[in-house]
Parts: C-alpha cells; structure tokens; sequence
C-alpha cells in the first residue's frame, strides 16, 4: 500500500483514493461483523491483490489471528497494535475494541489522502507522545489531496481520531459518508447527529474483497 501513496507502485490500476479507502473500510466493518477485531490497521498491513489475472486487483487486508481477535478475548497482548497507529486508550486500556479500529482507519484516511503523511506527525517517538497525550493532529486540510467535491472529509477524519472513543464515529457511520464509493438513495436519522447518514443498499464497485478468513 505504501507504493501506492508514495507513487512507485506499477501494477494494474486500483481506481482513486476513494475507491481504495471503501475497500479497506469494508474488509475491516466485514471483519466487525463476524465480530473480529483487526487490531493492527496500518498502511503495512494492506495488501494489493491480483487473485486470477482477469477480475482486477483488489485491496486486501493481511491479517495474523495472533493478533486479530474476537471482542470478547482481546486483551492488548504485546503482539496487537503498533505505537504511532493506535488509539489514544490502547495504552490504558485492558481491552481492545471497535473503536480502537476506526482510530486507525481514520490515520490510514489521512495517511493515503496527504501522500504517506502521519496526521501526528512524521517523527515517530513525536507523534506516539502526542497521540497518547491526546493532542490535535498536525495536518490541515490543505494538506490533503481534496477536491471541491469532497466536502467534509477532513473533518470526518478529524472525529474518527477523537482522543475520546465513545465520541467516535462507528464504522458503518463513517463509511456513509459521500466520500467513500457506496450508493445509498434512502438517508437515516437516528445514525448520527453529526452526519447526514444513509443505508448502504449497493455498491457502486464489486468490494466484496476478502476471502473467508481475509487471509491473502
């Protein structure tokens, strides 16, 4: 995935940002639905695809069972998460959660978007101290490739990177926003107070990328 932010990937096309971003998103709110927690999302960690040379690639997430877990038994064994692309509590908590996941997925948004930019910073021991200290990330909007068209997104990632993880957007929020590639004509209400949310009835590019266990 780095080569693709950064520039020097050279195979097949993947389609924009967004349609990557909703790849990614999906896998992860497939895996929360078969309640498994990915526990380590980072930019490493997502893995490009070309499974018969003849559907396209696909974004895929890679995924070590010694690391993903159930909700129930996530205990934060050493082995899960990574310092600089985990959430404010992992360092306090005893458990991790949903939460945890949207927090990173909201770094990865802002990784991909800025050209392989941390939104806390690009040294690591700077931006671990001020995640864990819960400061504001450093980036602006005008750092992230935007268009006109893209309204809301940096303020999206801003919430999904709330120190506070009940003040978190959930995952299946977040990914009705109109950045992500997902048609819904019918809005919900009672979702959220913060977003004009919709029901995910299609989408608008066949994303049903992982295989039974997610693995590559």
């Amino acid at each position: 995935m780095k080569d693709v932010i950064r520039g020097s990937y050279e195979g097949p096309p993947l389609g924009d940002n967004a349609t990557i971003l909703t790849q990614i998103g999906l896998g992860l709110q497939h895996l929360h639905e078969n309640e498994i927690l990915y526990r380590d999302l980072k930019p490493n960690n997502i893995m490009i695809s070309v499974p018969d040379g003849k559907s396209g690639p696909r974004i895929k997430l890679s995924l070590d069972f010694g690391v993903t877990r159930n909700p129930a038994q996530s205990s934060l064994i050493k082995i899960a998460g990574t310092s600089g692309w985990v959430a404010p509590e992992f360092y306090t908590a005893d458990q991790f959660t949903t939460e945890m996941d949207v927090f990173a997925f909201g770094l990865t948004i802002g990784y991909t978007l800025s050209n392989g930019r941390h939104l806390f910073g690009e040294e690591k021991e700077v931006r671990i101290l001020r995640i864990k200290n819960k400061k504001s990330i450093a980036l602006t909007p005008e750092d992230l490739n935007l268009s006109t068209s893209d309204v809301g997104v940096f303020e999206l990632i801003i919430a999904m990177v709330n120190p506070e993880p009940n003040l978190r957007p959930t995952l299946v929020q977040a990914l009705q926003h109109p950045f992500f590639n997902v048609r819904a004509p019918a809005p919900v209400h009672n979702l959220s107070t913060e977003y004009q949310t919709y029901h995910a009835a299609d989408f608008t590019h066949g994303i049903y990328f992982l295989s039974k266990y997610c693995f590559i």
